[in-house]
């Protein structure tokens, strides 16, 4: 009686483990079949170089508080 009922729990465990991987292997063709998301114009951040300070002074002047001590 045993044997049988941890059989019937084998097979059960393998059936869900089946189900499972066989929902997943859907959900993943399903995503296949979507267009690629719009994700709106692109944008150089190379082209524009942000100012940099010349001097030593105006070097000093942006640190942050801890960084001038």
């Amino acid at each position: 009686m045993q044997s049988l009922i941890i059989l019937l729990l084998v097979v059960a465990v393998i059936a869900v483990g089946g189900y499972l991987i066989y929902r997943r292997q859907m959900a993943q063709n399903n995503m296949m079949d979507l267009p690629p998301p719009e994700i709106g114009e692109l944008v150089d951040y190379t082209a524009d170089a942000p100012d940099e300070p010349g001097s030593w002074r105006e070097r000093f002047q942006q640190l942050s508080l801890p960084g001038k001590s």
